[in-house]
């Protein structure tokens, strides 16, 4: 059968405009902070805790259950006088300034520990880079704050030791040279005629008075030459 192409086209069902979704309940907000990638908390100006991603409960070993709707400064305590307390002050005061400024904050690197994950009563070290960002109502006011950590401990610790290797290298250095100098002191004090040749073309590295009367020449104008360079007669003997 041949299609009357005068005939009109028979209208098919409208699309169905579909809305974007909107997280219109605390549950399905919830499930989407927790997907994040990273470690969040979302809290309220009060500082408590009303969501946590998974990646948070991971780097710091605690369940979602501990955290949700307790106050931040409950779950992480900090003692006056310690690494955690210096911490806390520090936090505290970051989120104060959001709060107050409604401006992103980036925190210096923060050393708090948390307990050991197989081993009761012991604590393992840790480092953190944290960022505070606000999170805003319609009206541009300031309705809660996003707390990011990042663990960077083991960043933290190979600095460290990259330090101490350099310390140890430099220590090694200078004391070599303090024997150096002991030696030559030595030289400098023997009786004897000696000296110091380096390298294959025997550069002369040190001469004591002796040494330069027995060859005729003043310290000063052999040392830093080759042997031979500064006394060319004594190669046709043999030397």
């Amino acid at each position: 059968m041949t299609p009357d192409p005068s005939a009109s086209p028979v209208a098919g069902p409208e699309p169905v405009a579909r809305p974007f979704p909107v997280f219109t309940s605390t549950e399905m907000l919830s499930d989407v902070f927790a997907a994040l990638p990273g470690a969040y908390l979302l809290l309220t100006p009060e500082l408590r805790i009303v969501a946590v991603s998974d990646a948070y409960l991971t780097d710091s070993g605690m369940s979602r259950a501990h955290l949700i709707d307790q106050y931040l400064l409950d779950v992480f305590p900090g003692p006056p006088g310690t690494p955690e307390g210096n911490t806390i002050t520090s936090l505290l005061a970051s989120l104060q300034q959001v709060l107050a400024t409604g401006q992103f904050h980036r925190m210096a690197v923060q050393h708090y520990s948390l307990p050991h994950p197989t081993v009761p009563g012991d604590m393992v070290e840790h480092y953190w880079e944290a960022h505070n960002t606000p999170v805003r109502d319609a009206h541009g006011a300031v309705t809660g704050i996003v707390h990011s950590v990042v663990d960077v401990t083991e960043r933290i610790r190979a600095e460290a030791q990259v330090r101490e290797r350099e310390v140890r290298e430099q220590a090694a250095l200078s004391a070599a040279e303090n024997q150096r100098v002991s030696l030559l002191h030595l030289i400098e004090q023997t009786p004897a005629g000696v000296g110091i040749l380096q390298g294959p073309e025997f550069v002369v590295e040190q001469a004591d008075t002796v040494l330069g009367l027995i060859w005729g020449r003043s310290p000063a104008h052999i040392i830093g030459r080759p042997f031979f360079e500064a006394l060319p007669d004594l190669q046709e003997h043999g030397f």
